[in-house]
């Protein structure tokens, strides 16, 4: 499965060099592409167990609120 997937994410790459050559550009297909780019790296990702020491989202966003807060009160 871990081929194939890889073999899809290796399609999806070409595929959007391509439509990003095209004159005009259809950022629609670009954009679609990419968000499905982004989820067969993700789960390939998982496949390959990479992600799993990678924080949440939330706890950076956390994090990023709290420095920006602290920097305030410093001014």
């Amino acid at each position: 499965m871990n081929t194939q997937l890889q073999q899809q994410i290796v399609t999806l790459q070409a595929l959007r060099q391509s439509l990003l050559n095209e004159e005009p550009i259809m950022w629609d297909e670009v954009h679609a592409v990419e968000r499905d780019l982004k989820h067969m790296e993700e789960q390939n990702e998982l496949a390959q167990g990479v992600g799993e020491d990678k924080p949440y989202a939330a706890e950076d966003a956390a994090v990023a609120m709290m420095e920006s807060a602290a920097r305030r009160r410093e001014q």
